[in-house]
């Protein structure tokens, strides 16, 4: 897929100018890595590897291998349609790296329950799916030895009769082979069977386990109802061929009315978000908050000004809460494997112009410039003292413009760079995201501490203009829809722009922002 940006190799781009390096601010800085450290165990779990007794499982059960061979000759029969499926001619046909859902025969999804497996899951929307993988890239056959990866990079396995989370490394623990009744390459809505070497995944009301291999003699039948699987996989959009499958995060605390609609909306237009659990400011602790945002108070004043940081400190713990959950979600992208870009989004944004959104992000997504780290898919325009801010649109066609110039003028007539606020959404590139955790310790909201921090920072490649020497003006571009300012009034008490907008009316997101 040729994406523009999307599918380069970027190079690491200087942050910013910096003035030399006040002392203190590596001792702050070093204690800042220290907690950041340990709030990162937390939230990309399965770094350390769970090693089981292999020893006891490299044989392989002698009916198993029986099945395989008997599937050799379908498979080879298969390989015709299966060449052609990797042409793109069947994109109904599962493929290595696929996210998908399985459903028992009960009408639940299979879902986690802490480390086991369970039948419990309801709807896909919101959930992240398991992405099944195989040694070799390519589309899945009948047969073939598959392995099924979490979100969080953890491998699902087959222990003492359970299936469960296992650790981050894939081994015959982790090993399941894929059966189908007609055989062949398997495709969405099919009905599949897990085969470990412990035992046959099966389903029994909530509870998932392997069946013992002894059992198989007693069955009356080959394929049993209670193992078999149906497989689910999304309608992914062309956002998704950007930031992956599991590449949209969205902040939330709590399940609401607004957060369903909001899931329900995207889903309508290929966005498929994966929740990801923000920071509840009734529950976290003063620690933790103040690592994203120091409380405002005397010392935070003096800490703020020593460091030359604009502000004084958070106004309040949900303030705190807030700009916490986005610096976990951008260590937790940091971290992510599948692709260089990810899309985090709030827990009440809706998509504008839904009929046509993602052939014309997919169109201004090819004029994304090479140097830009930041895409903005929604912000706002709240400051009562700009006055009418103006802007300029890249060249380009259709509903969706791209916006990197964008102005407020004073009583002089003096143009100055504006770059709004709000973290409505926003697509942030790898490689700068070691940089934007510089910025904490904030002293203040996050979006008025990117602002300040990160897009009126002075740019390296500073032209000396009223917008070529600020880090913004290079790196940071918006994708707008034409009209979102008018589609969105109304929602909330604030002006707002770009493809993706919050909706406040008569409801309350669990993050905002």
């Amino acid at each position: 897929l040729k994406f523009g940006a999307a599918g380069k190799d970027k190079p690491r781009v200087p942050f910013m100018a910096r003035e030399p390096s006040n002392p203190s601010f590596h001792v702050n800085w070093r204690l800042s890595m220290t907690s950041l450290y340990i709030l990162l165990v937390a939230v990309v779990p399965g770094l350390a590897a769970a090693h089981g007794d292999r020893a006891g499982l490299r044989g392989r059960d002698q009916a198993l291998a029986n099945v395989q061979q008997e599937e050799v000759a379908a498979r080879a029969e298969s390989q015709e349609a299966g060449e052609a499926t990797f042409q793109g001619s069947d994109p109904d046909a599962l493929r290595s790296g696929d996210m998908i859902f399985l459903w028992a025969n009960t009408q639940k999804r299979l879902d986690l329950d802490g480390t086991q497996v369970r039948a419990t899951g309801t709807t896909p929307l919101g959930k992240p799916g398991f992405i099944i993988e195989t040694e070799q890239s390519g589309i899945i056959g009948s047969g073939d030895s598959v392995f099924l990866r979490l979100h969080s990079g953890e491998y699902l396995g087959a222990v003492g009769g359970d299936v469960r989370v296992t650790g981050s490394t894939r081994g015959p623990i982790q090993e399941f082979t894929l059966e189908t009744s007609e055989g062949g390459v398997v495709r969405v809505g099919d009905e599949i069977f897990l085969k470990s070497s412990l035992g046959d995944v099966d389903v029994d009301g909530e509870i998932v386990r392997t069946r013992p291999l002894a059992d198989r003699e007693q069955q009356s039948s080959r394929w049993p109802e209670s193992q078999a699987l149906l497989v689910q996989r999304l309608s992914y959009g062309s956002m998704h061929d950007v930031v992956g499958q599991d590449g949209v995060l969205m902040l939330t605390v709590n399940s609401t009315g607004q957060r369903e609609r909001s899931l329900e909306a995207l889903g309508q237009v290929g966005v498929f978000p994966v929740a990801f659990p923000a920071t509840d400011a009734e529950v976290a602790s003063k620690q933790s908050l103040d690592l994203a945002c120091p409380l405002e108070s005397p010392s935070s004043r003096t800490w703020c000004a020593e460091m030359g940081r604009s502000g004084s400190g958070c106004k309040n713990r949900a303030e705190q809460a807030i700009t916490d959950s986005h610096r976990r979600a951008l260590v937790a992208a940091l971290y992510r494997g599948a692709s260089d870009w990810t899309a985090i989004v709030e827990d009440d944004v809706m998509p504008v112009h839904p009929e046509s959104f993602a052939a014309a992000f997919q169109q201004q997504w090819d004029n994304v410039p090479e140097e830009a780290l930041i895409v903005r898919l929604g912000w706002c325009e709240s400051d009562p003292n700009v006055g009418e801010v103006q802007d300029v649109s890249e060249p380009g066609e259709g509903k969706f413009r791209l916006v990197r110039k964008r102005w407020w003028t004073d009583a002089k007539g003096v143009a100055h760079f504006y770059s709004g606020g709000c973290t409505t959404g926003y697509i942030v590139h790898r490689s700068v995201i070691p940089e934007l955790l510089q910025i904490f310790p904030c002293c203040c909201a996050i979006d008025c501490c990117l602002a300040k921090q990160v897009f009126h920072a002075h740019a390296v490649n500073s032209t000396g203009d009223a917008f070529g020497k600020w880090w913004g003006a290079h790196h940071l571009v918006d994708m707008d829809a034409v009209g979102s300012k008018e589609f969105s009034k109304n929602f909330t008490k604030f002006n707002q722009r770009g493809i993706l907008v919050q909706e406040h009316r008569g409801k309350t997101s669990t993050v905002q922002g």
